[in-house]
């Protein structure tokens, strides 16, 4: 089994990922990749290992699990790109679940998918490629969450809702039952939207 995780970017959101990661995983071996070194990334034992172009060329596919450790501050489309470039090299993706979220267990989580800190996701949820479901975020019954979004903290995404890719839910937003939110969007903190 592979035991080396390369997170891209080296921000706040790449340090909360390894974090979790050194924490919660089976994961021994930490690396990141980013346009510059980072101190706190490296006071962490996260070792540096280049820029992204250098990633591509450098390090065997198969051998690695990469962690998107972008997050997002106006809209998701950063995120995604770093994602989809690297997929199509061939890399994999790590998905990750904070011991504390509650995930049913019918509940597909997929690839890049990352559920944090008391997350709930009740069944009949579907969930995206690449999905932030941010610290405390509630996704009820049977919602629909788009590849590449990211639910904010303490967001509530309501019963049958759907929430299309590439959308940013801020935090504390709430998205009515059964409602339709369109493809790249940004919900603004605090919101109510929908019906």
């Amino acid at each position: 089994m592979n035991n080396t995780a390369i997170i891209l970017g080296a921000g706040s959101h790449a340090l909360l990922i390894l974090r979790i990661l050194k924490e919660h995983s089976s994961l021994s071996n930490f690396s990141y990749v980013n346009n510059n070194p980072s101190k706190i990334m490296n006071d962490f034992n996260c070792k540096y290992i280049g820029t992204d172009k250098e990633l591509s060329v450098n390090i065997k596919k198969r051998s690695v699990e990469l962690f998107n450790g972008i997050g997002t501050r106006r809209d998701c489309l950063k995120r995604n790109e770093v994602f989809t470039h690297f997929k199509k090299l061939g890399f994999k993706f790590g998905k990750l679940v904070h011991p504390s979220a509650y995930v049913c267990k019918s509940v597909y989580v997929p690839e890049g998918s990352q559920i944090l800190l008391r997350a709930m996701v009740n069944s009949g949820t579907i969930i995206g490629e690449n999905c932030i479901i941010n610290t405390s975020a509630i996704l009820e019954h049977d919602s629909l969450i788009g590849s590449g979004c990211h639910i904010g903290p303490s967001s509530v995404v309501c019963g049958s809702a759907k929430v299309s890719d590439d959308t940013l839910v801020g935090a504390n937003c709430v998205v009515l039952p059964g409602s339709n939110i369109k493809n790249h969007k940004v919900l603004k903190a605090g919101g109510v939207y929908g019906k």
